[in-house]
């Protein structure tokens, strides 16, 4: 009787599933589960696009520059202003001592040592100016370029060499990027199954002939209509092999536990 009993839980550990059992499935689209519109916060003439659509960037990549002429211009001008302004302040400082020594002699009245110190905190203020705008002259070369955020692949483009962007409250879109190291499929789902699902529970999506471990990232609360289908938006990611690649909006399946 032991030896029928440990033959049958032998053949039941066989056939019984050892993963999360996927009992429904429903109709889903691929989307980044990535992505990114980039631009520069400062105006300018672009020089050079180095990336077109498809291309594949690492991140730190250099995607877009403006002309750094007059960034370089304006930085030159701050350490100018800085190398006068130190020079000002290194000479109030002297005035200063020289102020202090008369005073201590009684030769300075008060006033005219207040006036020696007064000038002396001008020039620091001065100082600290210059150092700020020389300071944000550089921020404005580095942000006149565009590097990569993070791997990905340039999924839009919407400016060219030679073009003029100006900046003003909302920044003109120049590229955009998205990731290639996960994907991340939506679907609308009806309420009961969305009842059965909580954010991080992993499902399985079915894309381009491949099967993937996907967990649930966004579980909407608002009914959402696709055409003539309406339900609660569902929005699973999973990673990419290397070297593996899928478009948005190619057709996918999510299976439900």
């Amino acid at each position: 009787m032991k030896q029928q009993l440990v033959q049958y839980l032998f053949i039941m550990m066989l056939v019984l599933p050892t993963g999360p059992v996927f009992a429904d499935s429903v109709d889903a689209k691929l989307e980044w589960a990535q992505q990114a519109t980039l631009s520069t916060p400062v105006s300018g003439r672009i020089q050079a696009v180095h990336v077109d659509i498809g291309a594949l960037v690492s991140k730190g990549d250099l995607l877009l520059e403006l002309d750094p002429g007059p960034f370089r211009v304006r930085v030159e001008q701050g350490r100018a202003r800085v190398a006068a302004t130190q020079a000002e302040m290194d000479e109030a400082k002297r005035e200063e001592q020289r102020a202090k020594e008369l005073f201590d002699r009684t030769v300075m009245s008060t006033h005219e040592q207040q006036l020696v110190e007064i000038a002396l905190a001008k020039a620091r203020a001065e100082l600290a100016s210059a150092k700020a705008a020389l300071k944000q002259a550089r921020l404005d070369l580095d942000y006149s370029r565009i590097h990569a955020p993070y791997a990905g692949v340039v999924v839009a483009r919407h400016v060219a060499a030679g073009e003029t962007v100006i900046q003003t409250q909302l920044a003109q879109p120049m590229l955009k990027i998205a990731g290639k190291r996960s994907m991340a499929a939506s679907a609308l789902i009806n309420a009961q199954q969305a009842s059965a699902l909580s954010p991080g529970d992993k499902v399985q999506v079915r894309a381009n002939g491949q099967v993937y471990s996907a967990l649930v990232r966004q579980l909407g609360y608002e009914l959402q209509s696709r055409g003539s289908v309406s339900g609660y938006r569902l929005k699973v990611v999973f990673d990419l092999a290397d070297g593996t690649l899928l478009r948005s909006g190619l057709p996918a399946t999510i299976e439900l536990p």
